[in-house]
């Protein structure tokens, strides 16, 4: 046993207490603020006016934050320490509120790429506004897009070990699909952050081109962390949240295993050519790699499997698809 485990619960508050306001007294201390300034792209769910994206713009100064949206111009306030924001409609003077959108609040994450929230139309009722609207969800575009699809998300290129994809023509239940990227450089990310899958899961884009393109969902539910820090896993043997069955994020492995019928991707083409596979975090940096480099390019056969297999695939130039869906 140490000296330390003898000193007592006051010597120890002591320490506790001088190591404390250290850390306050250094200059890197200070937490960092959110500034939700600039143009976003909105989901609404469940939709309430149409399936499409939403371009939001906030400009922030200090607590004070102003959005122009559609159906919204209004001030309202925000906590660039926390990222809670919040707009708040006037009460009703009638059966409706006077305010077109009634509520509207949320929390942007720590690192300002993303935001969640709630979004509460009016209701019938003569003293205010009531929260029942959708949920938000959103992500910072890098550029000045005109259009939802134009915008740009954070993104990094990286190398990748392994893309093993099976598939049997007519017994789409045998479809798998192997992702490996080891020394990649794309560390997990803390929670609480926009790529945390502990609040929002992830997401495997396997697309050929243009032409054909599989979203896989890795949801929250099947998502822990592993101890210590040390990044996250995935779970979901029996399938229930999708065909993805697991998953390993961690600082120098990220891997994805996938297999059935809900996999909507085939290989009953002559040749696959080249395959890519972007890997979303969430709302955060997504991590995109391409395989060019074929060991094996097999087309699905009655009977026989189709094979694509490809390793150690360098970086790509770009993200392919640009934009994630």
């Amino acid at each position: 046993m140490g000296d330390d485990e003898f000193e007592g619960p006051r010597a120890s508050g002591l320490r506790l207490a001088a190591v404390l306001l250290l850390v306050l007294a250094l200059p890197g201390a200070v937490a960092a603020q959110v500034d939700m300034t600039g143009t976003w792209k909105v989901r609404l769910s469940p939709d309430l006016f149409s399936s499409s994206p939403e371009l939001w713009q906030f400009s922030q100064s200090g607590t004070s934050l102003v959005l122009d949206a559609p159906l919204i111009d209004d001030s309202g306030t925000i906590d660039p320490l926390t990222g809670d924001f919040e707009f708040v409609g006037e009460a009703g003077s009638g059966p409706f509120c006077a305010d077109v959108f009634g509520v509207l609040g949320g929390r942007a994450a720590l690192d300002g790429l993303s935001f969640t929230g709630h979004w509460g139309s009016p209701q019938n009722t003569p003293t205010r506004c009531v929260l029942f609207g959708p949920a938000l969800r959103a992500v910072r575009c890098l550029n000045a897009p005109l259009d939802p699809s134009e915008c740009l998300t954070p993104s990094v290129t990286i190398p990748a070990s392994k893309l093993v994809f099976r598939d049997v023509a007519g017994q789409p239940n045998r479809r798998r699909i192997l992702f490996l990227a080891r020394d990649a450089g794309f560390a997990p990310v803390a929670e609480s952050t926009s790529g945390d899958p502990l609040a929002l899961g992830a997401t495997l884009i396997v697309a050929r081109g243009a032409a054909e393109t599989a979203v896989l969902s890795l949801p929250a539910a099947g998502w822990d962390p592993l101890p210590n820090g040390g990044g996250y896993r995935y779970r979901d043997p029996a399938g229930t949240f999708g065909p993805c069955r697991s998953a390993l994020w961690r600082e120098r492995v990220l891997k994805v295993v996938c297999r059935g019928s809900d996999i909507p991707f085939t290989l009953d083409e002559p040749s696959q050519g080249a395959l890519a596979v972007t890997f979303q975090p969430g709302l955060g940096v997504r991590a995109c790699a391409e395989f060019g480099g074929v060991e094996v390019d097999r087309p699905a056969a009655p009977g026989r499997a189709g094979l694509f297999r490809a390793r150690n695939a360098a970086a790509p130039g770009a993200c392919t698809p640009a934009v994630v869906p």
